[in-house]
């Protein structure tokens, strides 16, 4: 017969950001501490809403599963004396292991015979062994957030008030931080709030629901989206449902109402960001659009409870977001009566940090930052102007009234007041984006003045820090140095600029230094590990690569980042093919053989004695000699051209005797083969590749 569980964990309100991934982790958690325990855990579903986390148990057997478990002891030879008595051996074994003697059996094995202690689990009754099991999977959790209150040492995401835990309709028994577990739950927080007693586990759902409260994310996303789509349709308007944002309110809320709230059209007036930051970012509402696609003058909301006096909801929330509109209205207003410039003069009060100057300085090393990459990118003079002019005015928002009240805002509000002041589309486009991508599954600046100017502004940031000694430590990265990092690698990717990351690193903290800010040239080797730490990063775990493709990719000849992503992705696919395997011994033969010898690149022709050194350097001269002139190389010609030496190397080796008693033959063929070695390196350092 199956059973079911229920663990209920009540608390105060939890931040609904981190529900997703706690909610991960108790799924986690629990799947492993019932395998360790050998519970048949059966389905597991984790729920929750602002107040608790559950975890609902079914088709739970009523006693452990079996467990054989097999220990191989001494051989029979050691374990007896002459007379057939144990030995100390066979003593030891047994009190080591806690054995008795009718638990031992003799095996004949490939190494002759040797006793085994075969050892069955007792399977003990999974009700009792829930109370530790419990409160092990509480004490289990990790929280990026978590505090301890009144004198508990434990810690939790927020203070417990209640445990509810059951087995099928009894109680299971235990105490954590100074709450015993019982079969009470809370409905919702006002319209029902007092204790509810949970009959049984197949009752808990439905008894919450009628106390106002939707256990199941999904059931309360399903009532968020339907209620939504009533609205649509009643007020032909779509709502703009930013999926992070949708997430954030299931987990806001434990009985959710949307209702539908109107503003007066004149607000259509500010420009499209001031109104939909505040009603997304601070309100929490979604922002409404028309047939036509443009923003609608309402609003929908999702309200924590029944429709019960929804209206004074619906009024209450429409006089909190005009307010909101007022204060965005007049912040606009102040700001149009001051000029970029003047508020560029301000930037320099206003501090980037101790160490690196003023905002106003920040902007001066953008605009030689930007001018560098621009002649690197070969972009024409006037769209070098442009660029310029972007970096220049970029910062000039982060002093206005309006970013100063919505953080948020900065650089979009950048580009309004730039584009405000007459400056040209591409200008006020890349000053408007230059902050993206902000974290990993951000959009790019979508100009190529705007990915210019963030990839400077990274750079700028990334650069400073490390020479600051700001960088990050374990979990700590308060400056979101690791943001940036990925930022700078999908920018230089995207832009394909292949330049080495030494060269742009380095010129980054030349400028630095010219603004006598201190920047040790050992730092440019760090930030380049760091950024070669955050790529490894960015390949295993969005691309997939394996480990050993992407160490002899980041490994192989010089390059830029896209150079190396490129060659990496092609190693990836390459690595299924029959000759991959080949090269890479071919490769690894060469390299054990030169890589401790100096001075290996001298080839004299008429120094290459053996037809089979003389068939190789031939093949060499004539596929591979101006591989490193390739300006971006074809990795699909490389590695056709590579292949064609398999055979001939193998041969060399067969054939010819590398290290010659005569110094300058040897020298001669040891140089072959390190120019040979350097050209397959631009395929990667393929001695990293694991050969099964």
């Amino acid at each position: 017969m199956s059973h079911k569980a229920l663990l209920e964990i009540g608390t105060e309100e939890i931040p609904a950001k981190l529900a997703p991934e706690i909610h991960d982790d108790l799924l986690d958690t629990a799947r492993e501490i019932m395998k360790e325990n050998r519970i048949p855990a059966g389905e597991i579903n984790v729920m929750g809403a602002p107040r608790r986390l559950v975890l609902i148990f079914s088709n739970i057997g009523a006693r452990q599963e079996k467990e054989i478990e097999e220990i191989k002891g001494p051989p029979e030879n050691i374990a007896y004396d002459d007379n057939g008595e144990p030995t100390e051996a066979l003593k030891g074994f047994m009190s080591n292991k806690g054995l008795s003697s009718q638990q031992l059996e003799i095996r004949e094995t490939d190494r002759g015979r040797y006793l085994y202690a075969v050892i069955e689990r007792e399977k003990k009754s999974v009700f009792e062994l829930l109370p530790e099991v419990f409160a092990d999977i509480i004490k289990g959790l990790n929280f990026s957030q978590s505090m301890h209150w009144g004198k508990e040492e434990f810690e939790f995401v927020r203070p417990i008030h209640w445990i509810c835990a059951l087995f099928d309709d009894r109680v299971v028994n235990f105490s954590i931080a100074n709450i015993d577990s019982d079969n009470k739950t809370r409905g919702h927080r006002f319209l029902a709030p007092e204790p509810l007693i949970v009959e049984s586990v197949d009752k808990y759902i439905d008894l919450l629901k009628k106390n106002f409260v939707l256990v199941d994310p999904r059931a309360r996303k399903r009532k968020i989206k339907e209620g939504i789509s009533r609205l649509e349709e009643k007020y032909q308007v779509a709502a703009d449902l930013k999926s992070d944002l949708l997430q954030e309110v299931i987990h806001l809320v434990e009985y959710p109402t949307p209702f539908y709230g109107e503003f007066a059209p004149r607000y259509l007036d500010l420009p499209e960001p001031v109104l939909v930051t505040p009603t997304r970012e601070h309100q929490r509402y979604f922002p409404v659009r028309d047939s036509k696609g443009a923003l609608a003058s309402g609003f929908i909301g999702v309200r924590d409870g029944s429709e019960q006096s929804l209206e004074t909801v619906v009024e209450g929330n429409e006089k909190v977001l005009k307010a909101r509109f007022d204060d965005a209205e007049f912040y606009y207003d102040q700001d149009l009566e001051v000029s970029n410039e003047a508020r560029i003069e301000m930037l320099k009060g206003l501090l980037f940090r101790e160490e690196l100057g003023s905002m106003y300085d920040k902007i001066v090393r953008l605009e030689k930052i930007v001018s560098f990459v621009a002649e690197k990118m070969e972009y024409p003079p006037s769209q070098r102007e442009s660029i310029s002019r972007a970096a220049y005015l970029s910062k000039s928002d982060l002093v206005s009234d309006m970013v100063r009240e919505f953080p948020e805002l900065q650089g979009t509000m950048g580009g309004i007041y730039a584009r405000e002041e007459g400056e040209p589309a591409e200008i006020y486009k890349a000053v408007a984006e230059h902050y993206h991508p902000e974290y990993a599954g951000d959009r790019l600046p979508e100009t190529g003045e705007g990915k210019i100017l963030a990839l400077a502004d990274k750079l700028d940031n990334l650069c400073g820090c490390f020479a600051a000694g700001l960088q990050p430590t374990g979990s700590e990265d308060p400056y979101g140095l690791r943001r940036a990092a990925l930022g700078i690698i999908r920018l230089l990717d995207d832009l394909k600029l292949n330049t080495a990351p030494e060269k742009i690193i380095t010129i980054v903290l030349d400028i630095y230094e010219q603004d006598e800010i201190s920047a040790e040239k050992q730092v440019v080797r760090e930030i380049i590990n760091f950024l070669q730490d955050r790529l490894r990063y960015k390949l295993e775990s969005e691309s997939g690569f394996d480990y050993d493709v992407i160490s002899a990719g980041l490994e192989g000849q010089k390059t830029g980042i896209p150079g190396q992503i490129a060659r990496i992705t092609a190693l990836d696919r390459f690595r299924s093919e029959e000759k991959f395997t080949e090269l890479v011994t071919v490769y690894n033969r060469i390299d054990n053989i030169v890589k401790n010898e100096a001075e290996k690149k001298q080839i004299k022709s008429d120094l290459l004695l053996e037809k089979e050194e003389q068939n190789l350097y031939n093949i060499y001269w004539q596929t591979l000699e101006k591989v490193d002139n390739w300006k971006e190389p074809d990795y699909d010609r490389l590695y056709s051209l590579l292949c064609d030496l398999i055979d001939p190397v193998h041969n060399f080796f067969e054939s010819v005797k590398v290290m010659a008693d005569k110094e300058e033959i040897r020298k001669n063929r040891l140089g072959l083969l390190s120019v040979i070695l350097e050209k397959m390196s631009y395929l990667g350092n393929l001695s990293e590749i694991v050969v099964e």
